[in-house]
């Protein structure tokens, strides 16, 4: 037996492995909330740098509006079509077996 393996003799893994994944699991967690955190005040500061410019460079707002709105509805688009790819793919691949 590997003497840096975490598991006992009987091959099953030990307290302290088990102690050890639960926090790595914790840890993996946090990590997700503070990468959801860190890309919606990433977004806020684009959304509000954003409207700061059009209002100093007198930009028409109804045009910057309908620019989102179009690229929004682009990147949903690209999204559902992945989503609909990826369920054929797994319906061929049912199939298949």
């Amino acid at each position: 037996m590997n003497p840096t393996s975490s598991c006992g003799p009987d091959g099953r893994s030990s307290p302290a492995s088990d102690s050890v994944r639960k926090r790595k699991l914790a840890l993996s967690g946090n990590r997700s909330r503070r990468l959801t955190r860190t890309i919606l005040l990433g977004s806020a500061a684009v959304f509000l740098a954003i409207a700061w410019l059009a209002r100093e460079l007198e930009l028409d707002t109804a045009e910057l509006r309908g620019y989102l709105i179009t690229s929004l509805l682009l990147v949903a688009a690209v999204v559902l079509l992945a989503v609909l790819m990826a369920g054929l793919i797994g319906l061929v691949r049912r199939f298949l077996r």
